[in-house]
């Protein structure tokens, strides 16, 4: 009786189903490329394995015991299964698995989001077994979700200066600064510095803007936390 079954027992059960499939022991040299000898010695030890006879061999010819019947569904299953698996395991060597997040930052330039949409279309096409999740949130919130390894990656404008964070700038958006009609400076050019500092700004809770700035370039960054394999 079988234990546990080993890869000189599954050989056995191979040539067993080949036997049987080319119909005799002098029929299965040609297939298995073995002389009867040997397929006979070998068929005997799958029977010495099993404990109990599985074939028949007389004047009559060849045919399965009732066991040996049992035995051949068995083992076309058992190797079914077997190829099933070689096929499944590796088709995932060389795919990716796994989920990656990624945060965006909620004022992101249109631009970026097309540019993100095309490298997830590119992505897709892909044969691969990852699902995407896209976050949106304030660049400090980003930062936050980094450290906490709620997130892979952000897309966002950042101040470049975190030691855990890895960036890959991106581009450079340009800032203006506007005014309404009644404003006091509506209207002028070539204003200086310091008047542009005594108004009152409505401005982006972005932590690297200087109050010393009023106009200022900033740089989108992709970021991940050095903590995660990617």
């Amino acid at each position: 009786m079988l234990g546990q079954v080993h890869d000189p027992d599954l050989h056995l059960l191979r040539l067993f189903v080949t036997v049987v499939e080319a119909g005799g022991f002098s029929a299965a040299q040609g297939v298995s490329g073995l002389s009867q000898p040997t397929i006979s010695q070998r068929m005997a030890q799958l029977e010495a394995r099993l404990g109990y006879r599985l074939c028949s061999r007389g004047k009559g010819g060849f045919h399965l015991t009732e066991k040996g019947e049992m035995l051949l569904e068995a083992a076309r299953g058992l190797l079914l299964n077997i190829e099933q698996f070689r096929q499944q395991a590796n088709g995932v060597a060389g795919r990716l698995l796994g989920t990656v997040r990624i945060g965006l930052a909620e004022n992101q330039d249109k631009a970026v989001n097309l540019k993100l949409a095309a490298a997830i279309a590119a992505f897709r096409s892909r044969e691969e077994s990852v699902q995407l999740e896209l976050i949106s949130a304030p660049p400090a919130e980003l930062e936050r979700l980094l450290l906490e390894q709620r997130l892979d990656y952000a897309i966002s404008y950042f101040s470049g200066n975190q030691a855990a964070f890895d960036y890959q700038p991106l581009f450079e958006e340009r800032q203006r600064l506007y005014c309404g009609k009644g404003h006091s400076l509506f209207g002028e050019t070539g204003v200086a510095q310091e008047r542009l500092l005594e108004q009152d700004q409505v401005r982006h809770p972005y932590r690297f803007l200087k109050g010393d700035e009023p106009f200022q370039s900033r740089r989108s960054m992709a970021v991940r936390s050095r903590s995660r394999a990617c």
